[in-house]
């Protein structure tokens, strides 16, 4: 079914009037009209198809489920904070190594958390330092935790945006 020509026009800025994305629904994206005023006499025939598919991919970018994403790209970064911590803390027993885990995720105000902890006794004072054995002199800390995360944070721009490269990939070419 074709739509009437008398029904859409085309503007001076360059938009349609009485275009309605619908009834491309009907007409599978194809659409023949003539422009009956202005310079040019006729448009002939235009195929819309294109226009079609890319409304049915912004609908299902639409549908994503973006606070499931925010949630994953949150549980991947505390992975990543987890496995710098590990690298780079001290092993003696590999106790200390051992007693990093991640926590659950909790949407609170907008926004996810996530804990990434080590429940080893000790492990605070191998992160930021303490008084010698003997209490004569200070041992500097290791500061696992905190160098990770600023490494993370450099890092942090490029994992999202890969991330969401990713989505809008799937949405877009459907892969």
């Amino acid at each position: 079914m074709l739509l009437d020509s008398d029904k859409i026009k085309l503007k001076e800025d360059g938009t349609l009037e009485g275009f309605d994305l619908e009834c491309l629904k009907k007409t599978g994206g194809r659409i023949n009209f003539e422009r009956r005023e202005g310079l040019m006499a006729k448009w002939g025939k235009v195929d819309y198809r294109q226009l079609v598919i890319l409304r049915d991919r912004l609908e299902k970018l639409q549908e994503a489920d973006l606070k499931k994403f925010q949630e994953d790209m949150v549980k991947e970064l505390a992975g990543s904070l987890l496995r710098k911590a590990v690298k780079r803390t001290p092993v003696d027993s590999g106790k200390l190594r051992e007693g990093w885990f991640i926590g659950g995720t909790h949407y609170h105000n907008g926004y996810f958390e996530v804990e990434v902890y080590n429940n080893t006794e000790y492990a605070s004072y191998v992160e930021s330092g303490h008084r010698a054995a003997d209490y004569k002199g200070w041992v500097p800390g290791r500061f696992m935790l905190l160098i990770s995360a600023k490494e993370l944070e450099a890092d942090t721009d490029k994992i999202v945006e890969k991330k969401l490269m990713k989505l809008l990939e799937e949405a877009f070419h459907g892969k």
